[in-house]
């Protein structure tokens, strides 16, 4: 929702729009699961990594900011596309 806020009112192309929403989501999926799996040991990160059959913790952050990160740039160009639409 804000990454959609922030493109809709601030994105001059969709490149950026896109780019600026993937990797500010995307940074911040990134460190708060990197906070989290170090604030408790990595103990539910790996949990949910066997959950999901990956070989370690590492890759499950990686994945989850990666989904977070893609996210973030559809959100972000989707609010640049509104903007388009209706200017």
């Amino acid at each position: 929702m804000v990454s959609f806020l922030a493109a809709l009112w601030l994105a001059r192309k969709a490149g950026s729009a896109f780019w600026a929403g993937f990797f500010g989501i995307g940074g911040g999926w990134l460190i708060g699961s990197g906070f989290y799996h170090l604030r408790n040991s990595g103990l539910l990160a790996a949990k949910v990594a066997t959950l999901f059959t990956l070989p370690n913790t590492t890759l499950l952050i990686l994945v989850t900011a990666l989904v977070g990160a893609i996210t973030g740039g559809l959100a972000s160009l989707s609010g640049f596309y509104m903007r388009k639409f209706f200017r």
